[in-house]
């Protein structure tokens, strides 16, 4: 309607400026006044204009009319009893008619361009939505489309809106701390050393809980619990948790490496629920390293917080022994045990699986190695190498031998890797009953199966060095050949770059071991060595990287494939850089982009690939996606880079203020 009037008023200006130009002419032409004409048409435009806005009332007057016909005067008042809006608007998205509801509550609402006024609604315009939430003027609506028609229906639901508010923010929520390395400082330190860490540690935690208003209760020297409302909940997320912080600094000041681990369960009214979800999400901090916070909300993924402290070597023989001994029980009471490697199978997957495979086959049983998902280049020149010794006391299996090798009580075991989805033979996971995970990388999520047992050391070199360990806690006494204990040993060797990153005492101690049955250094030195169509590959990387201010360095190549071992193996090499903390590579592989990360410690990689949906642990992670491009991907990494830096910024600022 609004558009008629508009074309109307323009017409009108034409005509009188018409009118201006006739008078123009004739007192040109003429030569003398001519005020008869004038009146004339002074008239005749006040009874134009006159005669327009008559119709447009008229039509208008009609219009309300019809509309009051059709929703009934009874049900207009009941409308505006009910808090419910009506408007009605043309082909521009004006508002052309709104009821007395709206009316009262929103002025000259009669013009109104909706998409400017209430930009939410576009969602319904491109029917992507059905219904949309807008607050206006402390004001709450939910506001529909009539699916044939210009009409737009406001429903009044601030005091819903404000009961659910209300109730969300008293939702309970539960949470538990622990204290990551705490019974192994205590268990070395003396007694004055153990009173400072309970006074200056444990005790400023429990001080920061009651000053949020939390109710905190100790469980053991090592572990509290919390209990707090969701209100209270968002108050941490804004203080970012600077308890975290906290301990670090009194950490450092008593030399000793405790952090925290903080699991909560959020979003449901059941207590054993919400204990059950802070438990798994306080399991899942740890199993990751420590020194982080994971939030589990009710039907969602759980999400991180936290992690810049690397894990410490923690893992007791005790445990090793007990892992030993469990597995040796699983393994007696199963008809066979097939191992399985994730895809692209490298050095560690195919280490510890020979390794295993050893401790297998000394307890009675049959092992299976399945090769399927690919093998890495160099991995697969060193098992063309050793083939005929491998195969003297290996079986290796491909993806269509598993249905005759599975029988109801085997037992699977995924080494170097817990994700289903990265496994070399995803179905066999998921299919299973009988499931043992071995593996050094942090998880980033809840196991999508049922596993029987799993062994995660993030603080571990490799997951050769997890299986290595476990041998002398065999019944029977196990060695390897030659052969096998240089492709474990390069396993290591590989995983450590060199015995350089994540290498701790009971590394050498492994890489003793494997000694001991022969390994050959020089051997695996020989298999991680590069043609020279892999070294002029690696030129080019290193001639594409470049070096923020903050020692974070980013090579790609766009227009070339590069495996995922030489994007590693060149990370690794950028950290010897000087002034480097992280290095990420970004290059297509095959009919994927992947990116591989390292740091040196100081930079929480495994967090920076986890917000691009990737994976692996402290000092070293990546990620590989597919339909994307290597612009598009170093574009994103470079966006949660710098996200990243002002997160930290943000965070070294409000420390510093307090």
């Amino acid at each position: 309607m609004s558009n008629h009037f508009d074309r109307l008023k323009k017409n009108i200006f034409t005509i009188i400026l018409g009118e201006i130009a006739l008078m123009i002419l004739v007192h040109w032409l003429f030569r003398q006044p001519t005020y008869w004409l004038d009146v004339i048409l002074i008239v005749l435009n006040m009874i134009l204009i006159v005669a327009v806005f008559e119709l447009f009332d008229s039509v208008l007057a009609k219009r309300n009319l019809a509309l009051t016909k059709i929703i009934g005067e009874e049900a207009s008042q009941a409308f505006v009893f009910g808090n419910i809006g009506l408007l009605t608007y043309d082909s521009n998205l004006t508002v052309t008619w709104a009821n007395d509801f709206l009316v009262s509550r929103f002025e000259n609402i009669i013009g109104k361009q909706i998409s400017v006024w209430l930009p939410e609604t576009q969602a319904l315009f491109n029917s992507e939505a059905e219904l949309v939430t807008v607050t206006v003027d402390e004001y709450t609506y939910e506001i529909a489309k009539k699916e044939e028609g210009q009409t737009l229906y406001f429903k009044d639901i601030t005091a819903q809106h404000v009961m659910k508010e209300l109730s969300t923010n008293q939702q309970m929520v539960l949470g538990y701390i622990h204290l990551d390395n705490y019974e192994e400082t205590a268990l070395y330190s003396d007694d004055k050393t153990t009173g400072q860490i309970d006074t200056n540690i444990r005790q400023r935690i429990i001080e920061w809980a009651r000053s949020q208003g939390i109710l905190v209760r100790r469980l053991r020297t090592n572990r509290l619990m919390l209990v707090l409302n969701q209100q209270l909940f968002e108050n941490l997320i804004q203080d970012n948790f600077s308890i975290m912080n906290t301990v670090h600094e009194e950490a450092a000041k008593l030399d000793v490496a405790i952090t925290l681990s903080i699991g909560f369960g959020k979003g449901s009214n059941d207590v054993q629920t919400l204990d059950e979800m802070a438990l798994n999400a306080l399991e899942l901090a740890q199993s990751r390293g420590g020194d982080q916070i994971a939030i589990k909300a009710y039907d969602q993924e759980v999400e991180y917080l936290g992690g810049s402290s690397q894990a410490q070597e923690k893992r007791s023989k005790v445990r090793a022994r007990i892992i030993g001994q469990t597995l040796k029980d699983l393994i007696h009471k199963s008809d066979n045990v097939i191992l399985v490697g994730h895809k692209e199978m490298d050095f560690d997957s195919m280490g510890s699986a020979i390794a295993m495979n050893n401790i297998v086959r000394s307890n009675g049983k049959d092992a299976f190695i399945v090769m399927a998902g690919g093998i890495e280049e160099k991995l697969q020149r060193a098992f063309n190498e050793y083939e005929e010794e491998l195969k003297k006391t290996c079986v290796f299996i491909d993806e269509t031998q598993i249905a005759k090798t599975a029988l109801p009580k085997s037992l699977v075991i995924m080494l170097d890797h817990h994700n289903a989805s990265q496994s070399s033979v995803p179905n066999l996971i998921t299919k299973s009953k009988r499931v043992v995970v071995i593996d050094h990388h942090r998880r980033n999520q809840d196991f999508t199966f049922d596993p029987m047992m799993v062994y995660t050391e993030t603080a571990a070199s490799s997951c050769c060095e997890l299986v290595t360990e476990l041998i002398p806690y065999q019944s029977k006494h196990i060695e390897l050949t030659k052969e096998e204990a240089t492709m474990v040993l390069t396993g290591v060797v590989i995983d450590t770059n060199r015995f350089r990153n994540r290498t701790g005492s009971r590394t050498f101690e492994v890489a003793s071991l494997l000694k001991q049955c022969g390994a050959d250094p020089l051997k695996a030195d020989e298999f991680l060595k590069d043609d020279f169509a892999t070294f002029e590959l690696k030129a080019k990387l290193f001639h594409s990287m470049s070096v923020d201010e903050h020692g974070l360095a980013i090579a790609s190549l766009p227009n070339e494939s590069v495996s995922r071992s030489i994007m590693s193996q060149v990370a690794d090499s950028m950290l010897s850089i000087k002034e480097v903390e992280a290095a990420f590579v970004v290059a297509r592989d095959d009919d994927q982009v992947a990116v591989s990360a390292r740091s040196n410690g100081n930079v929480n990689v495994h967090v920076i690939m986890e917000k691009m949906n990737g994976g692996g642990h402290f000092a070293a992670a990546g990620l590989q996606r597919s339909n994307t491009t290597v612009s598009e991907v170093l574009a994103e990494l470079k966006a949660v880079l710098q996200h990243s830096v002002d997160e930290e910024d943000k965070i070294n600022e409000s420390h510093s203020v307090e």
